[in-house]
C-alpha cells in the first residue's frame, strides 16, 4: 500500500512503481471530506472503473486494489464531488 495526495492532473500525478504481477493499493489524502469518490484505471487505453469509495472526514480514501499484470505504466483517476484527481501506477 502506498499512501500520498493525488495530482490535480495526469501530468502532475505522483508515480507509485509495483512489480507485474502484484497487487496495488493507494491511499490518498486531501479528496473532499465524507464524498463518494469512483476509481478508474486506464489498461490498453480505456478507463476502467474499479468501484467506488467514501472518503473520510479527514478526505483519505483506500482505493481497491488492483492487479497489475503487465509490465507499464498504469494511470488511476479519482473523480467525485466536484474533483477530479490523479495518481500513476508504474509496472516493471
Amino acid at each position: 500500500m502506498v499512501s500520498g495526495k493525488p495530482g490535480t492532473t495526469l501530468a502532475k500525478a505522483p508515480v507509485v512503481s509495483a512489480k507485474a504481477g502484484q497487487a496495488v493499493t493507494l491511499k490518498l489524502k486531501g479528496l473532499p471530506a465524507k464524498t463518494t469518490m469512483v476509481v478508474k484505471v486506464k489498461i490498453n487505453g480505456k478507463w476502467v472503473t474499479l468501484g467506488s469509495v467514501k472518503t473520510s472526514k479527514t478526505g483519505a480514501v483506500t482505493l481497491p486494489a488492483f492487479l497489475a499484470a503487465k509490465a507499464g505504466s498504469y494511470p488511476v483517476k479519482v473523480t467525485g464531488g466536484g474533483t477530479t484527481a490523479y495518481a500513476k501506477v508504474s509496472v516493471s
